[in-house]
């Protein structure tokens, strides 16, 4: 068995805008639009596996994710993690088996 908890968070905080001429230069420009922003991404894996045989797995996992993209900046982690909280969850849960097949024993 197998827990894993991740969260992921990153903050963009613009201080000057440019524009690009033809020639490849950057140009100042009169842009004052905030665009500063914050990206968290939160995820909860539990997996469970059993190895019945050389090469042969059988694995349940359940996995809870988050994603959430704010349009303004946030540097205070406790105030993502509250925010992150409140926002509509995926949860999923998969079955998967491996079977290894030796091919040589089948000759």
């Amino acid at each position: 068995m197998n827990l894993s908890l991740r969260h992921y968070t990153s903050a963009v905080d613009y201080t000057n805008f440019y524009s690009l001429s033809p020639v490849g230069d950057l140009l100042p420009t009169t842009y004052i639009e905030q665009r500063d922003n914050t990206y968290n991404s939160w995820n909860l894996d539990i997996r469970c596996s059993w190895w019945f045989a050389p090469g042969s797995q059988l694995t349940l996992l359940y996995r809870n994710a988050i994603d959430d993209f704010q349009e303004m900046h946030v540097q205070d982690y406790p105030k993502n993690i509250a925010r992150i909280s409140d926002i509509p969850k995926v949860n999923n849960l998969s079955l998967r088996l491996v079977y290894f097949l030796d091919y040589n024993r089948f000759l």
